[in-house]
């Protein structure tokens, strides 16, 4: 009798369960994952899962618990998609309402300046931008990962095209979308009556004022690597007409840094350096922040930089130093072999159609060598690295070529050579951090082996300067993670305005690919643009990023195309590398004097005689990789010397699009 009953029981819990599954297979139910956790929850067996199936099934009941991934998915289909979408997709799959979302996710907005950029203003933008989130990451970082995370924090600036519009910011009474440069020195910017927008009008009309095309974003980058923190927090919005000084952006800048190094002050944080790209009044009012004055004996940093022969010391306040973002450059390299201008080497001229004619010897197809040596698209990463990157391949001369072509051959391997060391360094994810510092002494040291010896004819001065302030910074940002935590990681590819780039296509998928938002609304999707960032970095299974992503291994290995490569460089990510990147293991003068081994190697290979070899340069004095012809004359910041020359329009990364839609 007991085994009669005993098997009753298991029949009729075996029919439960084939119930519940027959409930689940038809699909009616939505969300059954969290309708069966949170009748497990309750303490309810399967019985209770079959009632709560049916009710649900027959839409008696509906279940209101949500996770933060709900949570964060709908609100990503929020700022992304709008609110009806939210409610649609509620309603559709049983996601949180928008209503929900706003209560649990909500966020304010920021302030865009209507004049000049306030220190008010600023304080207020890093309350909403950077406090609160530093805040909610902390607590959810382990304790055993502490350790790792680095406190350097990187202060970025570019602009966004926007439109030439007017709009009137309800909470403060204020006109928004004039220039920043003119506007404050002519006219009121509060609307408080009709006479206010007259006098708007008549200076608009007159040209004493504009409104903005561009709106330059600065933004705080955090070098951590964890993924919750590194979003890029804007907290500086302000219109520009571009036609201010570079004194006004000198002062800006100088704003920026100090609001923020004030906010970061309160968690532990230091502003290591600046990032930008090669904009040339940005570049002139850098130079007073960043190169003022020389690392003091005293410094910290001085006993792990101040020994490392034909490095410059210079810096600015609290020993800061500018990034030129090493896309952005390495775009600028190639724009420079496709120019009209061209390069020369030893008196071998190089342009497009001698690159061509190499890159064809080497077994490359006519349409692909057409195609990357193409002047049309600048903004194109996969060829510029695909290009440098074969430039770098190609092998010595036959025995059998003849004199001037294998000249030619040794003067664009020279070239490669600086393209493989500045490629590897921020592309081989198999890098040690050891190793990324020792190519990238390697291209210091030729760099300023080959612009000592032919200046002009081979680099502008914008190029060769920029290039050697981000190889520089890149040392004094390792050294002063060692100085502040010893047991950190340090990604060389957080170095820069990536962050801020990112940010940037959050606000083109938010406003529309097809248009461009005004300063009112860049203002008010700021923040929410900011946590869009940071959930689909904290989940990573859900923005696939780049279609076409492939880390396999670098292009130097044999077997592996360079097309696959090229194409994964663009979105690169710390949880990608896998080299050591522990600052601890990494001894910069080391790493400095075997780049500089290597670049002397590298010389001897490409046949190249510098009008002055390392040696010299460091016995004579007065030379270092921002002093090329000695004197301890800064290029660019001391005027140019003879045969240097300025960048040309055509080498530059990008046209002007301030006045153009988005592509």
């Amino acid at each position: 009798l007991n085994l009669a009953k005993k098997l009753v029981g298991r029949d009729r819990a075996v029919d439960n369960h084939k119930r519940a599954m027959m409930l689940i297979a038809e699909g009616n139910v939505k969300r059954v994952d969290t309708l069966v956790r949170v009748a497990y929850k309750n303490g309810g067996g399967i019985r209770a899962i079959i009632h709560r199936l049916t009710d649900a099934a027959s839409d008696l009941c509906k279940t209101k618990s949500f996770s933060s991934k709900d949570l964060k998915l709908a609100y990503l289909i929020w700022k992304m998609g709008g609110p009806r979408l939210v409610n649609i997709v509620a309603k559709a799959l049983g996601g949180p309402s928008i209503s929900t979302v706003r209560r649990h996710m909500g966020s304010r907005p920021l302030l865009a300046s209507a004049g000049f950029p306030t220190q008010a203003e600023m304080a207020r933008n890093l309350d909403v931008s950077l406090t609160k989130g530093l805040e909610d990451d902390q607590e959810e970082v382990p304790d055993n990962l502490l350790h790792e995370m680095g406190v350097g924090y990187v202060l970025a600036i570019d602009e966004i095209a926007i439109e030439k519009r007017l709009r009137w910011d309800p909470e403060r009474n204020l006109v928004l979308g004039l220039c920043r440069e003119h506007t404050e020195a002519k006219c009121s910017l509060e609307f408080a009556s009709m006479d206010d927008a007259d006098a708007l009008l008549k200076a608009l009309v007159a040209d004493e004022i504009h409104v903005a095309s561009e709106a330059s974003v600065i933004a705080a980058a955090s070098l951590n690597p964890d993924a919750r923190s590194r979003a890029a927090r804007p907290f500086v919005l302000s219109g520009t007409c571009k036609k201010g000084v570079p004194a006004d952006q000198t002062r800006l800048l100088k704003n920026a840094a100090g609001a923020l190094d004030s906010e970061l002050k309160q968690h532990k944080g230091k502003l290591y350096c600046f990032a930008t790209d090669g904009d040339a009044k940005r570049r002139k009012a850098l130079t007073p922040l960043t190169l003022s004055r020389t690392l003091e004996p005293d410094s910290p940093l001085y006993s792990m930089l101040g020994n490392l022969p034909l490095f410059d010391l210079h810096c600015g306040f609290d020993d800061r130093t500018v990034d030129f973002d090493h896309k952005h450059l390495l775009k600028r390299a190639r724009n420079a072999l496709t120019s009209s201008k061209g390069i020369t080497i030893n008196g071998v001229h190089i342009d497009q159609t001698t690159l061509k004619t190499h890159l064809i010897d080497d077994g490359m197809k006519a349409l692909t060598a057409n195609l990357l040596l193409s002047p049309k698209d600048k903004q194109n990463v996969a060829q510029m690295y695909r290009l440098l990157v074969a430039i770098a391949k190609l092998p010595k001369a036959a025995k059998e070529d003849k004199p001037g072509y294998e000249k030619t051959r040794q003067s664009i391997r020279f070239l490669g050579h600086v393209y493989r060391h500045l490629v590897e360094a921020y592309t081989n994810h198999k890098l040690s951090l050891r190793e990324q510092l020792v190519h990238l002494s390697a291209a210091s040291h030729l760099l300023l082996a080959g612009y000592s010896t032919f200046r002009g004819d081979l680099w502008s001065s914008q190029f060769y300067f920029d290039m050697q302030q981000t190889i520089k910074n890149a040392y004094f940002c390792v050294a002063k993670t060692k100085r502040d935590c010893p047991k950190a990681k340090f990604y060389l590819i957080l170095v820069g305005t990536d962050a801020l780039e990112k940010l940037f296509g959050i606000y083109r998928t938010m406003i529309g690919t097809d248009t461009n938002a005004d300063l009112y609304q860049l203002a008010t999707r700021a923040t929410g643009a900011v946590k869009c960032v940071k959930i689909l970095q904290e989940e990573k299974g859900w923005d696939s990023g780049t279609r076409r992503l492939d880390i396999k291994t670098t292009v130097w290995d044999e077997g592996v195309e360079d097309k696959k490569t090229a194409q994964k460089w663009d979105h690169l990510k710390p949880e990608l590398w896998e080299g050591d990147v522990h600052v601890a293991g990494v001894g910069l003068q080391t790493c400095w004097n075997t780049g500089r081994t290597v670049a002397n190697e590298d010389l001897t290979d490409c046949e190249m005689t510098p009008s002055k070899s390392f040696d010299e340069m460091e016995s004579d004095g007065g030379y270092h990789i921002l002093s090329p012809f000695g004197t301890n004359k800064l290029v660019l910041v001391h005027g140019h010397q003879s045969k240097e020359r300025d960048e040309e329009q055509d080498e530059q990364d990008q046209d002007d699009v301030s006045n153009t839609r988005p592509n």
